[in-house]
């Protein structure tokens, strides 16, 4: 007993004095935040949550405070914040404009899109913008109230709203969702959707970033659900009238007139679901001239090309996904000159 309690007292003088609570904190010692607790869990849920309205079928992850911005700019369907996160990994981080309604607004555009499918299944569906627009419109017109209210009883304001209302709605229903937005943006040139897709962030690829020649692949803060690509694979058949089944397991066709081309690879070539690859074209053709300027090759390079097109030379443009081997075909069948019989030959299975 007595050896037990020499023990005690031997530990306490020299370990120090054992504090319990916060009152018994010596002056000496640092004081603790009260609010630290609940800023470290912020910041550690905050780098899990999802976001997205009912109707959609995109989460946005992550989180654009943390990123340390590099440019920033609007396209005609969202907001994109292109920064460095702390991973060193490059962001694209888009907000599209559906996700900035409030849950009143987003309410009146979920209504209208289960009206519209509702329609869809009782007479057939439609998919020009006029129609679509038109029969939007007639299901605003019971919300007309509900609009104005929530611009604040402007009446050009609400009109505007309608309008972005009837864009939204034609991208959930016969449009192509989140996809339709990142199309818009004139500085994305590919897409990339790894498998699973709903495990995987989408990826892109850049260009013009900070007024420079740059291309720059990055991840997005967009994760799609399989319901996601399913609308897009269904989208893509009902446009070209390709399959796409187990037995035929790739589909490539153009999209958006003739401005994108979309390839699918699924199962059984894809074991873990759907994998998508949507590349835009440029809207002005390239040529030797804009590779030089653009930074691509230099002027003793792109001599070399041309005298080795002008003297019918065999060559072999070879390169991997989103190299520019396209890009630099092109350009080489124009240093053909004009009376040449030029013959393609392209595997289209």
């Amino acid at each position: 007993m007595f050896s037990a309690r020499k023990k005690r007292q031997n530990f306490a003088q020299q370990s120090g004095p054992v504090f319990v609570g916060t009152d018994n904190i010596p002056p000496s010692s640092p004081p603790v935040p009260q609010s630290s607790f609940r800023e470290d869990l912020k910041t550690v849920i905050g780098t899990g949550l999802r976001t997205k309205p009912r109707y959609a079928e995109c989460w946005l992850v992550g989180n654009v405070g943390q990123l340390d911005i590099i440019e920033e700019y609007d396209t005609p369907n969202g907001h994109v914040v292109i920064g460095t996160a702390s991973d060193g990994e490059t962001e694209y981080n888009l907000l599209p404009t559906e996700y900035t309604c409030s849950d009143t607004v987003n309410s009146v555009i979920e209504n209208a899109i289960e009206e519209i499918r509702r329609g869809f299944r009782k007479s057939g569906a439609y998919t020009d913008r006029f129609r679509m627009n038109l029969a939007v419109r007639d299901v605003l017109s019971a919300d007309s109230d509900t609009l104005l209210m929530a611009c604040g009883g402007n009446a050009q304001a609400a009109e505007g709203l309608a309008s972005n209302i009837c864009d939204i709605v034609y991208r959930y229903t016969v449009g192509l969702g989140v996809f339709d937005v990142l199309l818009d943006d004139p500085r994305l040139e590919d897409i990339y959707v790894d498998a699973p897709c709903d495990k995987n962030r989408i990826h892109v690829t850049l260009s013009g970033i900070m007024g420079g020649n740059s291309h720059l692949r990055c991840r997005t803060n967009l994760v799609v659900e399989r319901r996601e690509i399913m609308n897009l694979i269904c989208a893509l058949k009902r446009m070209s009238g390709l399959p796409y089944c187990e037995s035929n397991p790739v589909l490539e066709t153009d999209m958006r007139d003739g401005n994108a081309r979309a390839t699918v690879i699924g199962y059984p070539l894809s074991p873990n679901g759907d994998a998508v690859s949507i590349r835009k074209h440029s809207s002005d053709p390239w040529t030797i001239t804009r590779l030089i300027a653009n930074g691509t090759i230099d002027a003793y390079t792109a001599g070399l090309l041309s005298f080795l097109v002008q003297n019918r030379a065999t060559l072999l443009i070879c390169g991997a996904r989103g190299a520019g081997k396209g890009s630099l075909l092109s350009a080489m069948m124009l240093e053909f000159d004009k009376s040449t019989r030029i013959l393609t030959i392209e595997d289209t299975r």
